[in-house]
């Protein structure tokens, strides 16, 4: 099973959509702070509707049909929806995405060619990148212990 496959294999059983596991799927890091919320609601509310199905015996068809009424109501009462009234992932990642900004969740930096991100936050909680500079020093370092 190719790595992209076990990513869409989480997201399903995180409750995520056909449509909306081709998309997150493609990403390859998905640690951003709206990206982790978008996936711990998600996987919250389908436990939660997984419960009340099996409280009222519902079958899987009907536990599918109403799983899908409500994302889709989701999506129309935030607005996540193209043009044509389709429902839009990367529309929900971007309002989520100005939302976490706003709130100070998460600093967006431009990424100058040549830099690699950091997996850690500072001591801030603030995202920073890693200089070019930084990785040469830390290569001539290494070469250094091996010769010792």
């Amino acid at each position: 099973m190719s790595l992209r496959a076990r990513r869409a294999n989480k997201l399903r059983q995180q409750g995520f959509f056909y449509f909306e596991r081709k998309e997150l799927s493609k990403l390859k890091v998905r640690t951003s702070p709206w990206i982790k919320k978008v996936r711990r609601q998600r996987e919250w509310e389908f436990r939660n509707m997984t419960r009340i199905a099996d409280k009222e015996n519902w079958s899987s068809t009907m536990f599918r049909r109403e799983w899908g009424k409500y994302v889709l109501d989701k999506y129309r009462e935030k607005g996540w929806l193209l043009a044509d009234g389709t429902p839009d992932p990367w529309t929900m990642f971007r309002k989520l995405r100005a939302e976490a900004i706003k709130r100070g969740e998460w600093i967006e930096t431009p990424t100058p060619k040549g830099t690699h991100r950091r997996t850690k936050p500072d001591e801030r909680g603030i995202m920073r990148r890693i200089d070019k500079g930084d990785v040469v020093k830390q290569k001539e370092r290494y070469r250094e212990r091996q010769k010792r």
